[in-house]
């Protein structure tokens, strides 16, 4: 599978590049802000919209909002969240029966002989030399069926591979929701003897002609896909609006899909199809995400909900990555005072170096955190979110004020 390489920086009290790879300090300040100002949950919703149209009208030193973009959240509330990380666990026929239900419902049909699972346990045999070249090396679940029905195998997870149809479908045994699927429509139009159908994201793809950010400004845009045209309003609607409640699972009703960019991608002669880059959201706040085009220094500690979904006919998902739910064993109390978008816009530029004018990109809010050191939980908080560039080096700026702490952090990188 084709990677993307890019060069970062993580730093927490910044230096960035002034100009030909000069460095300059950051002036940190001790109150992070002069003029600070807070809301009330109440009023967080109204004053979003006219924090920003504020923003946009100051004249800030070493901030440029003319060509940035903003998604801003509705909600009334928000609260810090604490997560418990499943890492697997026993599979019962109630969990194989979901599986069968996500293939019937994907792929029309469960076939057994194209259902197989991985797992950690001693007693399954993993024979490379019975490999017919489609379903790898993995176990096939009619040849434990008993024992994963009656819990006796620890289930890592269950895999649909239909190579003849270029249809795939993995499901982790923890998560209620696929974590990797493909229909094969897509796939079948672009594929090569390099790929496999089991390893492809729709990221992968070459003949990307344009890129969106879902601020609802593109909505009328439309492309033609396989069976007609549709705009990018109306394939967005779908996937955020009606495509969790048609999976074969009840999803909590605070959850829903969070659409951040949309990419258009020239797929065969004059048909193109759209591809999604999402995170899941809760109370209407997207989890924080990493796309193909960057990573981290460090991301093992950082919690973040990084999917792909491509959509080539109308009201359909044709494949998708990481599609997950985090399991919420927490809700804290709700944030009194929750810091306004002008107040976090003001805070980073007293933090960012005042030699540089930084290009504002994007604008979310969204949920941040890390993992605990044993990766058994996660702590997630309401943070602002700042996609910023430096002309003079080209470093994008990825910047984060906590909504309620207000302190303020960044992380640095280059694509090449």
């Amino acid at each position: 599978m084709k990677k993307k390489i890019l060069l970062f920086t993580f730093v927490s009290l910044l230096f960035l590049t002034a100009c030909n790879n000069q460095n300059t300090d950051i002036e940190k300040k001790s109150d992070t802000a002069e003029n600070v100002s807070s809301d009330t949950a109440e009023n967080v919703s109204v004053n979003f919209l006219s924090d920003y149209e504020n923003c946009r009208n100051k004249n800030y030193v070493n901030l440029d909002f003319s060509n940035c973009s903003a998604r801003l959240p509705e909600l009334n509330t928000c609260s810090n969240l604490n997560v418990t990380i499943a890492h697997g666990r026993g599979a019962n026929n109630e969990n194989l029966e979901n599986f069968k239900k996500y293939c019937e419902f994907f792929f029309d049909e469960y076939n057994s002989s194209n259902a197989l699972f991985s797992s950690f346990s001693k007693n399954i045999v993993y024979n490379q030399n019975e490999d017919d070249g489609k379903h790898a090396w993995y176990p096939k679940i009619d040849n434990y069926l008993k024992q994963i029905q009656n819990g006796n195998i620890d289930i890592n997870s269950f895999l649909y591979r239909d190579t003849d149809n270029n249809k795939y479908l993995w499901w982790l045994s923890s998560e209620a929701s696929p974590h990797w699927m493909n229909k094969g429509e897509a796939y079948s139009l672009i594929k090569t003897d390099d790929t496999k159908v089991s390893s492809w994201i729709p990221s992968d793809m070459n003949n990307k002609v344009a890129s969106y950010f879902n601020d609802g400004t593109h909505n009328d845009e439309t492309y033609r896909i396989l069976d007609g045209n549709v705009s990018i309003g109306e394939a967005v609607t779908y996937f955020e609006k009606d495509y969790l409640s048609s999976l074969p699972y009840d999803f909590d009703s605070n959850f829903s899909i969070n659409v951040s960019t949309i990419d258009v991608y020239n797929i065969h002669d004059d048909i193109y199809c759209y591809v999604f880059q999402f995170s899941t959201a809760w109370n209407n706040i997207p989890f924080d995400r990493i796309g193909e085009v960057f990573s981290y220094q460090d991301p093992s500690l950082q919690y973040t909900v990084s999917g792909e979904a491509l959509m080539i006919k109308k009201n359909d998902i044709d494949a998708i990555v990481d599609l997950s739910f985090p399991d919420i064993s927490e809700i804290e109390k709700p944030i009194e005072n929750i810091c306004t978008l002008e107040n976090a816009v003001d805070i980073m530029s007293n933090t960012l170096t005042k030699g540089v004018k930084f290009e504002l990109q994007t604008i979310e809010f969204i949920y941040k955190g890390n993992y605990s050191d044993d990766y058994t939980t996660a702590h997630l908080e309401p943070s602002w979110k700042f996609v910023t560039r430096n002309p003079n080096d080209d470093l994008y700026y990825c910047v984060y004020v906590n909504a309620a702490s207000e302190e303020c952090s960044y992380i640095s990188y280059k694509p090449f």
